[in-house]
């Protein structure tokens, strides 16, 4: 009994030294996990990835405008100071006051071009100031990328590549959640269209949902394009036609680039993250109807007979030996 004492006492000094070792490794996996597992409500979820992803933008776009804001401005300064030359030199080659005006229009056109483009750098409106920095960060990690301006720096390059990587995957993981939202949406209205009969084989039934939800997929994909399209019309002044069609580049993430949301345009991150969630669960809705509809009722139908025959063979089997 008296040997036995000092291990009772010894055994509660021991244990809180060996509690903090165990429960320091991967404390940060085991919060993320905590958050954002499936026992964790869907809204809380949404929160947390969504939090996660400003965080992440945030930072991203801080670095990004401290490496390439001075060198573009600089751009500026030297650009603005070439157009003074090309000026000059334009005014020296004539003395006609309407071929003056007429070259040096000409000149301002090629200049507003270029600044439309956003391939000109300006002092008045920098691509690379916090808002613009936002939208590159955003249209990186989202691999839309649409290429309307890109960093000229080293050190905005080999930003590019690291943070982008690391980026594209906390975007998939905030589209992961989002889309789990819109696919409950989805599965909702689906089920709201279509009702159960105490007739038909499960797999009718199995394919019959599959294919209400692809429709409503559908139907709330064209929905979220109309609208999209229609907030691009009234914020960026595009024709709607044009307009319909940026929307649905954004959320292909094709980015062709030719029609590019203004950079300080806060309509532009709403399209995007949401459009972003709502193609990828239109993507798993049209995955699961094809999935639905792939096996063939005769493959599934034999199932049973080859069952059935197993059966009859085991009891055949069983007499035999019985015999």
């Amino acid at each position: 009994m008296t040997a036995s004492a000092p291990e009772i006492q010894a055994r509660p000094a021991d244990a809180p030294a060996a509690r903090p070792a165990s429960g320091s490794r991967g404390c940060c996996w085991a919060v993320l996990r905590r958050l954002v597992g499936s026992s964790t409500p869907l809204w809380q979820r949404c929160i947390v990835v969504l939090v996660l992803y400003a965080c992440t933008i945030f930072i991203f776009a801080a670095i990004f405008k401290e490496l390439e804001l001075p060198t573009e401005r600089a751009a500026a300064e030297a650009y603005e100071g070439d157009l003074a030359s090309l000026r000059e030199a334009v005014l020296s080659l004539t003395n006609s006051t309407s071929k003056r005006a007429e070259l040096l229009g000409f000149v301002r056109r090629i200049q507003d071009f270029a600044e439309k483009t956003a391939a000109a750098p300006s002092l008045d409106n920098p691509n690379w100031d916090f808002g613009g920095s936002v939208f590159f960060a955003m249209t990186l990690t989202s691999t839309i990328g649409y290429g309307t301006f890109a960093p000229q720096t080293p050190g905005g390059k080999a930003a590019t590549v690291v943070l982008g990587t690391v980026g594209i995957v906390v975007t998939g993981l905030v589209l992961a959640v989002l889309g789990e939202a819109w696919s409950l949406c989805i599965g909702r209205a689906a089920k709201g269209c279509t009702r159960a009969r105490k007739d038909e084989s499960e797999q009718l039934r199995t394919r019959r949902d599959a294919t209400a939800h692809c429709w409503a997929a559908a139907l709330l994909g064209v929905a979220m394009l109309l609208i999209g399209a229609a907030l691009l019309h009234a914020t960026e002044g595009w024709d709607y036609g044009d307009a319909l069609y940026a929307t649905w580049v954004t959320a292909s993430t094709v980015g062709f680039g030719d029609f590019a949301p203004s950079p300080r345009g806060a309509m532009a991150y709403i399209i995007i993250i949401a459009s972003l969630a709502l193609f990828a669960a239109i993507v798993d809705a049209l995955t699961t109807c094809v999935a639905a509809f792939s096996d063939s009722p005769e493959d599934q139908g034999d199932e049973p007979r080859e069952h059935e025959e197993a059966a009859h063979a085991g009891m055949a089997s069983t007499a035999g030996h019985r015999a």
